[in-house]
């Protein structure tokens, strides 16, 4: 049976794609761009274009048929003007098209239950016919900007805080993602970073029967919290964190995949072993050790409000070239750059005549810096 190329007002342009939920199409909103009468237009004006009846630049003197026709092809090709349109087919969700109905209908209201710019937009929809029309992105997936954020913690930290800050959008209405991954992470024009693809939406204060089986894997295993593997326990919010947590590993790694929680056990998943010298990498690694772990139990950032406060924090250090304090790493001086931070005993540093010693403490970590002056203060300090 033929697919109409048409759903509403929505004409498909063409194929993006398949999936075990059904078919994605690009499609022109008609409501924005009228195609009624553009095939004429646009042969009267392949004629005129032809015949030499226009005059370069000078739009003014074409005549209607070429500036209607020159108007559509802009509006039709203006990304502003399409959307992403998702059709389910008969062997949607494996066969079993109820089950497939059922998850279409949650991503369904998930989209309609939030208003957030890292959150996918739903534009249209028909429950009857079983299809959806979301914002389209031009850019794609993030996985297709990989190398935009590689060994980069700065910009990664940025883009990731916009969809850290989506995810706790959806977690306060009550739902968790549960796919998290860079196929379901989309690329704005301005290279913001939108969560899609949420038909395996959990709703937290629900009742209604569950529609993963007993002991089936709800969602892409390489991104699925360990302790949710063949439903050995309940649903929550951290299992969303788990998954951004090996999304922030992929996008700075370089690398396709980080297995199961190793991103320290093995060197060629660490960070720092990928990055030498990058001291960022090191708060990378830290952040990660809060959310990417075996057991729920050992999660010691378990909300994603507090998760997007840790990633403030982050970014302001990595911008501000914060080191992270441990006994064998390097420290350049903060100061003069050149010098670097080494452990003295109080007699060398000079802490036995206070008179020629100045101290500053941070009042945020405590760390002290010690500075030990001769016969005169330095310039500053007089």
């Amino acid at each position: 049976m033929a697919k109409p190329n048409a759903y509403g007002p929505w004409l498909v342009l063409d194929r993006l794609g398949s999936g075990g939920q059904g078919e994605v199409f690009r499609v022109l909103n008609t409501r924005k761009v009228s195609v009624e009468g553009a095939a004429t237009r646009l042969a009267r004006a392949c004629f005129e274009l032809r015949q030499g009846n226009t005059s370069g630049a000078d739009i003014s003197s074409w005549s209607d048929e070429v500036r209607a026709a020159l108007d559509t092809f802009r509006a039709a090709n203006d990304p502003t003007n399409m959307g992403a349109l998702k059709v389910l087919t008969p062997v949607a969700g494996g066969g079993n098209f109820e089950k497939a109905i059922g998850r279409f209908l949650k991503e369904l209201r998930a989209y309609s239950a939030i208003d957030h710019p890292n959150i996918l937009s739903l534009l249209d929809s028909n429950d009857v016919e079983h299809w959806c029309v979301t914002k389209y992105f031009p850019a794609r997936e993030l996985t297709c900007h990989q190398e935009s954020f590689a060994g980069k913690a700065d910009a990664a930290l940025v883009a990731f805080r916009g969809l850290v800050s989506g995810v706790a959008a959806l977690h306060s209405k009550g739902i968790v993602h549960r796919d998290i991954k860079p196929d379901n992470i989309y690329s704005d024009p301005a290279g913001q970073l939108v969560l899609g693809d949420a038909g395996l939406a959990f709703y937290l204060e629900e009742d209604s029967p569950r529609l993963t089986e007993t002991l089936e894997n709800a969602g892409s295993r390489d991104w699925m919290a360990p302790w949710l593997m063949g439903r050995r326990s309940l649903i929550g919010p951290t299992a969303d964190l788990f998954s951004l947590g090996k999304v922030l590993w992929w996008m700075l790694s370089g690398r396709p995949k980080l297995q199961l929680w190793y991103h320290r056990e093995e060197d060629e998943y660490n960070l720092e072993k990928l990055f030498p010298g990058n001291d960022s990498m090191q708060r990378i690694n830290r952040l990660l050790d809060c959310v990417v772990v075996e057991r729920e139990t050992q999660m010691t950032i378990t909300t994603a409000q507090d998760l997007l406060a840790r990633v403030d924090d982050e970014i302001r250090a990595v911008r501000g070239r914060v080191q992270v304090l441990t006994d064998n790493d390097t420290r350049p001086c903060h100061v003069c750059g050149v010098g670097a931070y080494k452990k003295v005993d109080t007699q060398t540093a000079g802490l036995t005549n206070y008179a020629t010693t100045r101290a500053f403490l941070c009042d945020n970590c405590g760390h002290v810096q010690f500075f030990r002056f001769g016969s005169g203060a330095p310039p500053a300090w007089r």
